[in-house]
């Protein structure tokens, strides 16, 4: 089995209850600074994962956290040679690496909200625009069907509806009786 086969399958934990959570990756999540474990195969820290390094080759492990909104969503995990644990310019850069994603994991939150505030903005123009249009049907219908037929017509063109009904209740009736649909949006 290839190394980061075992090590996906290998198993990570955010509790420190949990013997998968009392490693690099449990403590780097839940005090949001980096952890390094020197070595796996020799440290209690490690034994959960001793056996996958002994399989992979893997001596050493550092762990970012990875933050959004100023809480942990994740960990970055580097599986390293010792030496590579050992240096500090290599932990910088790596830990580096774990600030841009978590500034990245920032900046989609915030697309994701900017384009859930557009959204809603179009909606509302679109609200806007078919009761204007619906005021003006008022104002121009000669008839009550005239007046049900661009009221219809107002709705789903300007607020995009699928279909549109206006339904009267009849005295002698126990259901509405349906006057007027507007079937799918027409392309403009």
């Amino acid at each position: 089995m290839r190394s980061f086969e075992q090590i996906t399958q290998t198993r990570f934990s955010i509790d420190p209850d949990n013997v998968y959570g009392t490693g690099v990756c449990g403590k780097a999540f839940r005090t949001q600074k980096p952890c390094i474990n020197h070595d796996i195969l020799n440290s209690v820290q490690g034994r959960p994962w001793q056996q996958a390094g002994l399989k992979t080759g893997v001596v050493a492990c550092v762990a970012f956290p990875l933050i959004k909104a100023g809480n942990s969503v994740g960990v970055l995990m580097f599986f390293v040679s010792k030496s590579w644990a050992a240096d500090n310019e290599i932990i910088a850069l790596l830990a580096r690496m774990a600030e841009n994603v978590s500034f990245a994991l920032d900046n989609f939150e915030r697309a994701d909200e900017k384009a859930k505030a557009d959204e809603q903005k179009e909606r509302l123009t679109r609200m806007f625009a078919a009761l204007s249009e619906t005021n003006e049907a008022i104002m121009r219908a000669r008839s009550r069907a005239e007046l049900f037929d661009l009221v219809c017509e107002a709705a789903v063109q300007g607020a995009k509806f699928s279909s549109t009904t206006i339904a009267l209740a009849e005295p002698t009736r126990t259901f509405f009786v349906s006057l007027r649909r507007t079937g799918q949006m027409q392309a403009r």
